[in-house]
């Protein structure tokens, strides 16, 4: 005779964050994820692992915005370029003209230019915007090499 079934189980509920938005139903909780240029990009120097994961983080976002987002829940990526940072601090003291010739803007990336990306897909104005991801590089994805 086969074991009875178990007892059926209620789902938890969802962690604190992804319950009700605080500001009600016209205003969604949020979700922003730092991506890279990287992963949209073939790099010109060879770190497969590092683009892989940028990719990752961006795909991941479009899927958390297809699933959160009947909570009320925007997901979104921040695909960003150069910046200063522990990461890019010997590349930007040994090649840091390069990297900034490598942007349209032709210099390398503020604190205040990613923290106003956050801020605008934080906003109200950001309320409709879900499963994107917003380069925020100087141009990089679209400067032309020159011949």
């Amino acid at each position: 005779k086969p074991p009875p079934p178990p007892p059926p189980q209620t789902p938890p509920p969802p962690p604190p964050f992804l319950g009700p938005p605080a500001g009600g139903e016209g205003s969604p909780s949020r979700v922003v994820n730092i991506g890279s240029v990287d992963g949209i990009r073939v790099a010109a120097v060879p770190h497969y692992s590092y683009s892989a994961a940028k990719a990752a983080v961006h795909a991941l976002s479009k899927n958390l915005a297809n699933a959160l987002g009947p909570r009320n829940v925007t997901v979104n990526a921040i695909a960003a370029g150069a910046f200063r940072s522990k990461m890019m601090a010997q590349t930007l003291e040994t090649q840091g003209e390069a990297v900034k010739n490598l942007a349209c803007l032709k210099r390398i990336g503020e604190p205040s230019d990613i923290a106003g990306a956050v801020l605008w897909l934080s906003s109200p104005a950001g309320s409709f915007v879900t499963g994107t991801t917003v380069v925020v590089d100087g141009g990089v994805l679209c400067n032309a090499p020159e011949m």
